[in-house]
């Protein structure tokens, strides 16, 4: 399975029994590679209350704050001070993952027309599980749609 960090959580509570192990993905014919979901804080420039805005910003970035992510699992946590937390010396998965998110890693993005990749997979799930498409088929008519949008976007 392809996952991230916000499944260990969800593991360990719902199948406290189960062995299982946490790598990186493994190098390609390019090197490692690997990819990380973001997240992201800004103030626009337009701000009605920047100061207040800021002050959301410390609180959401702040070492607690960021202690509740890294321990709920649901993105990768802003402070590297965490890198030696009892957390992470406790629950070696977790520790896996954030120690080697980082080395050849690529921002998760999905370009011009991530929306249209979204739909159109959403679509072709739809038609496999709903109407019964087999998946080939179902896979070919979502990727013919996305290499039309692509070539749109162009």
């Amino acid at each position: 399975v392809y996952e991230g960090g916000w499944l260990i959580p969800y593991l360990n509570e719902q199948f406290p029994d189960v062995n299982y192990g946490v790598v990186t993905p493994p190098a390609g014919p390019a090197g490692e590679g690997n990819l990380i979901f973001t997240v992201a804080y800004v103030i626009s420039k337009n701000s009605k209350h920047p100061e207040a805005a800021w002050r959301l910003i410390e609180f959401l970035t702040n070492e607690e704050s960021q202690t509740t992510v890294l321990e709920s699992g649901f993105a990768l946590p802003t402070r590297k001070a965490l890198l030696e937390s009892d957390y992470l010396k406790d629950n070696p998965a977790s520790a896996a993952i954030f120690r080697g998110a980082f080395e050849g890693a690529h921002p998760f993005m999905w370009g011009l027309v991530g929306s249209d990749v979204n739909e159109q997979m959403g679509k072709a799930l739809e038609r496999v599980f709903l109407e019964d498409q087999p998946v080939d088929e179902s896979m070919k008519q979502a990727a013919e749609a996305i290499r039309q949008a692509i070539a749109e976007s162009k």
